[in-house]
């Protein structure tokens, strides 16, 4: 029943076809859902009504399918989650709310949702979460919160879960990054690109993150020395002017800085830590060509490191040359 420009369902449409166990009605122009359309099929696994027009569901809509394991209600314009609308889905897995009108959610929202593992709610206008809004979502894997309206997460929001990996915070209004947030030990993946972030201070906690997105903020300065586990770090697009190597961990397999304000870094050979560095990209930058970075490009080519195409800006006998002829001077 997808993509049919259907603009009303009978409540008694599917009255005889008790063994449905997936049921695809997304991306018509449906607005209002019958109360009791999905009374009969009380198999059903996998139910998408995404890109449709509903602003709110009925309460008790769900009441007769306990055994969904996915719902998608993506693409519509639902502005409220009842206490009662996911209420009977306690195998519910995933569940996807994104690009909707959210702006609030209530506390008991997902209380019942005590399998829930992927939680998809980008592309809302989200401003904040109740503090016990995922006391009952142990087994969550991965939320996602990206492009809404978020300054802050209350510091006891994952106090309950028990093995998050995944956080999406990207697209939202932080302005921090520091040991206030309060994130999960457990988390592995976080994505913080886009924001306003101006403060980036980690290093109270031992977090065991392997992906850090920072791209597209306001960081001038950073200190992540607690990281000691990071593979991946995303910090290009930003206004970082020096770089320290030695603030790095050894454990960065990919860095990303390209598309700053960076002239120089810290010291000579301060980069040969990173042991495990197998792509690192500095274009687009305001290069100082001397010394310092002909003892980089030397180490790059010698442990055949993947780097980008990189000009330099100074002085003025260098402008505009790659950073390759830097190799022959001295310092």
């Amino acid at each position: 029943l997808f993509g049919m420009g259907l603009k009303h369902l009978s409540a008694f449409i599917f009255e005889t076809n008790f063994q449905i166990k997936t049921l695809k009605i997304q991306d018509n122009m449906l607005r209002i859902l019958e109360p009791n359309l999905l009374s009969s099929i009380h198999l059903l696994e996998y139910l998408d009504i995404s890109g449709n027009m509903f602003e709110k569901l009925p309460d008790h809509i769900f009441k007769a399918t306990p055994r969904l394991k996915m719902l998608n209600l993506s693409n519509n314009k639902i502005k409220v989650i009842s206490p009662m609308l996911l209420s009977n889905l306690t195998i519910l897995e995933v569940l996807d709310l994104s690009q909707n009108r959210l702006r609030v959610l209530d506390m008991r929202s997902f209380i019942d949702l005590i399998r829930l593992n992927k939680l998809f709610m980008s592309r809302n206008i989200i401003e904040t979460l109740p503090e016990d809004l995922f006391k009952n979502n142990m087994k969550l894997k991965s939320i996602d919160l990206s492009i809404n309206e978020l300054q802050r997460l209350p510091p006891t929001l994952y106090e309950n879960i028990e093995d998050l990996k995944y956080l999406f915070l990207a697209g939202n209004k932080f302005q921090s990054l520091n040991d206030e947030n309060r994130f999960p030990k457990t988390l592995h993946h976080l994505d913080m690109s886009n924001n306003v972030i101006s403060i980036c201070n980690i290093s109270g906690f031992d977090y065991q993150w392997v992906y850090l997105d920072l791209s597209n903020n306001a960081i001038k300065n950073f200190s992540l020395t607690s990281l000691k586990s990071l593979k991946t770090l995303r910090l290009n697009l930003n206004q970082i002017t020096h770089l320290k190597f030695e603030d790095f961990s050894n454990s960065i397999n990919e860095l990303y800085l390209h598309r700053n304000l960076i002239e120089t870094f810290n010291k000579d050979r301060s980069f040969e830590h990173l042991n495990s560095l197998v792509k690192l990209t500095i274009r687009d930058n305001y290069w100082t060509c001397d010394c310092k970075i002909g003892s980089l490009v030397k180490w790059l080519n010698q442990f055949g490191i993947n780097y980008d195409s990189t000009l330099c800006e100074a002085p003025a006998d260098f402008f505009g040359m790659h950073i390759n002829s830097t190799i022959a001077l001295q310092c």
